[in-house]
């Protein structure tokens, strides 16, 4: 999942975005792909609800303007039959309602690319 999640963030550079500087003189800067980490892995196997639930409030509200306005938490749910989560915080000036079915298109081809071993990005669009 992770590659995925590079692969689109690397494709969209809308999604790099960050803000510098505070209150009204916030500037947006685009960050090379190379640099810009947005993706966290969460072993939750052995977790219960309550601590899973802390974890993604904390995940929730821990987003830094001046690092990324889309963060991705994967949570591995071990092998007791759940399946595994990703959840995704996105800021509204990263991703609209549209460009949010554009993403998830992206992303579910770039996952599927990836477990079928074939190049990932051929079908994409860009935004």
């Amino acid at each position: 999942m992770k590659q995925a999640v590079e692969a689109v963030v690397h494709l969209h550079q809308g999604l790099r975005v960050n803000l510098i500087g505070e209150g009204d003189s916030r500037t947006e800067r685009i960050r090379s792909s190379d640099s810009f980490e947005c993706f966290s892995y969460q072993d939750c196997s052995v977790m219960s609800e309550a601590d899973i639930e802390r974890l993604l409030a904390e995940f929730r509200d821990s987003i830094d303007f001046s690092q990324s306005l889309i963060r991705f938490l994967y949570c591995d749910l071990g092998a007791g039959g759940e399946q595994d989560k990703l959840y995704i915080v996105i800021h509204h000036l990263v991703m609209d309602r549209y460009s949010l079915s554009i993403f998830f298109r992206d992303l579910l081809a770039a996952f599927d690319a990836i477990i079928q071993g074939t190049e990932t990005g051929i079908n994409m669009c860009r935004i």
